[in-house]
């Protein structure tokens, strides 16, 4: 598998010539809105902003995302049919990517994370299991509504996924641990990195102010 940093660039273009040349949605999108539709970040992969869409269109058809989930599903489904495209034009295998969608502010953001390869089926999402290497994670987590509770009975994986969605703070160091700290709507997270290879080793969630008290600096 490779990491895909270098082709976001070619990816947004892509995924903004379909939209902008896509007939169903002439005139729904304006040309400076498309330049912030689709975004690509190192960490966390491709952003969606449904809300550059005209408002009557986005209302229509995007939201609320609850009762709306078919349409905004399919809109990332086609995405991903682009995306696969370009693999297969640039002679690629594979690309594992986490897709954020979102909406209105205190709306729902939701995330899932596809792996898209030479066996990819742009008709069906499938989910992304140990044990079926292809389409898209069934759970949808909606960041802005999830209590400390249900971040707490989420797993390794998916608490580490959660956390680094959340509004990066601050950084400080604990032993041998790199810890960065995320703001939740209802709680903070504190993901711990081991130094060597960065890799994720646990993540803390709390609400408690006293527990930001690492992380205020004195001058």
């Amino acid at each position: 598998m490779y990491y895909a940093g270098k082709f976001y660039e070619v990816f947004k273009k892509d995924l903004c010539d379909w939209v902008w040349n896509n007939k169903k949605l002439l005139r729904k999108i304006t040309p400076h809105n498309l330049k912030y539709l689709f975004e690509f970040h190192a960490n966390r992969g491709l952003s969606i902003d449904l809300r550059r869409f005209e408002p009557e269109y986005y209302l229509e058809v995007f939201y609320p995302p609850e009762i709306k989930k078919a349409s905004i599903d399919e809109f990332v489904r086609k995405a991903c049919v682009v995306i696969a495209q370009n693999l297969q034009r640039d002679g690629r295998t594979d690309l594992t990517l986490t897709i954020t969608v979102r909406h209105m502010v205190s709306e729902q953001s939701h995330w899932k994370t596809f792996l898209i390869d030479e066996n990819f089926n742009g008709k069906l999402l499938w989910p992304l299991t140990k044990n079926r290497k292809i389409g898209i994670t069934t759970s949808t987590i909606y960041l802005s509504l999830m209590t400390l509770n249900d971040f707490n009975a989420l797993n390794k994986d998916e608490s580490a996924a959660a956390a680094i969605h959340g509004k990066f703070v601050d950084i400080r160091y604990e032993d041998n641990f790199k810890v960065a700290l995320y703001s939740h709507p209802e709680f903070y997270v504190e993901v711990f990195y081991e130094g060597k290879n960065n890799q994720i080793v646990r993540c803390r969630a709390f609400t408690s102010a006293t527990q930001l008290a690492a992380y205020i600096h004195l001058t």
